[in-house]
């Protein structure tokens, strides 16, 4: 479902149980994962004894833990850059000798 002009898409799903499951107080998890970030899952649990809604903490989580990923994607790429950049110099330099 498309949620703006903007292209930003959504989908929900819900699971219905029974009054008598959800007192007998079992845990219900979720796990998410998107395709841009293949070896990543969010997964939340919920039971009885949960103080939030458990949509809410799912989306939530889900939106945080993408921006989380970024500094040591970032930080990674950056590192090897210049280990590569390191690794040609010296090769370079002992070729030449």
């Amino acid at each position: 479902m498309a949620d703006s002009a903007d292209g930003d898409y959504s989908m929900y799903s819900m699971l219905s149980i029974s009054a008598g499951d959800w007192d007998r107080g079992y845990s219900y998890s979720c796990v998410v994962g998107h395709e841009t970030f293949p070896l990543k899952t969010l997964t939340r649990a919920v039971n009885k004894s949960s103080e939030v809604i458990p949509t809410e903490t799912m989306l939530e989580g889900f939106q945080q833990d993408e921006h989380d990923n970024l500094w040591p994607t970032a930080s990674t790429f950056i590192i090897l850059f210049f280990l590569s950049i390191f690794y040609s110099a010296t090769v370079t330099l002992f070729k030449v000798k």
